[in-house]
């Protein structure tokens, strides 16, 4: 990493990742999904992943912005089911949180200029 952080940071930071990162591969990633479901808080998530990106060689930064994108798909008040874009019955609630999942996107980008 190109970034000095503590090792103590580094270590938690590694954890979190890594355990959003194995959860990752049990869910829909296509779907919005409730904050609820998530191994770690959804803003201790994003503070680790904007550490990697920030601290990462150039060739790595991709995979953690990617992982950034998707924990978007994880927001407030979805419910105990996925929201599939091509549902009939969630179409409204799928836009809505598709533009609260772009808004988030575009803060946590702005975020890693505070980095």
């Amino acid at each position: 990493m190109s970034v000095n952080v503590k090792k103590e940071t580094l270590d938690n930071v590694e954890k979190v990742a890594g355990a959003y990162s194995r959860f990752l591969s049990t869910v829909e990633i296509e779907a919005f999904h409730d904050i609820n479901r998530l191994p770690y808080p959804k803003e201790e998530i994003a503070q680790s992943l904007l550490l990697l990106i920030k601290a990462a060689e150039e060739k790595q930064k991709e995979r953690f912005l990617i992982a950034l994108m998707y924990l978007t798909q994880f927001q407030e008040n979805v419910g105990a089911g996925p929201v599939y874009q091509n549902s009939a019955e969630h179409t409204e609630k799928f836009k809505a949180l598709k533009l609260a999942a772009d808004k988030e996107f575009q803060t946590y980008l702005l975020g890693l200029r505070g980095l």
